[in-house]
């Protein structure tokens, strides 16, 4: 065999491994906490989560396009929060907090990479002080980026946020509150997802 296809496989077979697996809209459901993996003293808002359209998911109609040219197939939410959490956001008492997760599958993880540069730069520019948190040790992979905020686009309040793909899958975890959230109940929810996501097939 030629040197020049031999190396060629070698590369094409090591870019398939660094892919991650193809996740599935039913394998998704499975990757995604639910009310067992709540963070302390918070509940599964149950209305808010679950299985989303793309309509459902995003309400910028740009942000939405964007999604669908990447080839959007569904997204998943689940959110958490404590039982004082009120409805607007800027009388949250002391102790509030909300933790939420997101998750959007694409056609390929080549759109789910371009959707995560996609989602870094946009949601820096919507952060008030983004201040950049290490993702190596959740081991999330090369395809990651973390940071605090002052607050983030439509929440007013300071906490952090993890983005990160597996495969043709974006994942998000965000974490905030009045003090600010517990930054282990964070990396706990993303470690759990993330974990899962690797293994789709695993009961």
């Amino acid at each position: 065999m030629p040197r020049r296809l031999i190396v060629l496989i070698a590369f094409a077979a090591v870019a398939a491994c660094s892919s991650g697996p193809t996740i599935t809209a039913k394998q998704l459901g499975a990757i995604m906490p639910s009310s067992v993996d709540a963070p302390p003293d918070t509940t599964l808002q149950a209305k808010q989560s679950g299985p989303k359209t793309l309509k459902e998911f995003v309400a910028d109609s740009d942000v939405r396009e964007k999604l669908r040219g990447l080839g959007f197939r569904v997204g998943y939410v689940a959110a958490f929060t404590t039982r004082n959490f009120p409805a607007e956001l800027t009388t949250a008492p002391l102790g509030t907090k909300l933790y939420g997760a997101f998750a959007v599958l694409f056609r390929d993880g080549g759109a789910a990479e371009k959707a995560l540069v996609f989602y870094r730069s946009r949601s820096l520019k919507k952060a008030k002080s983004p201040a950049t948190v290490l993702t190596e040790k959740l081991k999330l992979g090369k395809d990651a980026f973390a940071f605090r905020f002052a607050s983030l686009e439509d929440t007013p309040l300071p906490g952090v946020v993890y983005f990160w793909r597996v495969g043709n899958a974006l994942f998000e975890v965000v974490g905030a509150g009045n003090q600010g959230p517990d930054p282990e109940a964070v990396r706990a929810l993303a470690q759990k997802i993330n974990s899962r996501a690797l293994n789709p097939g695993a009961d």
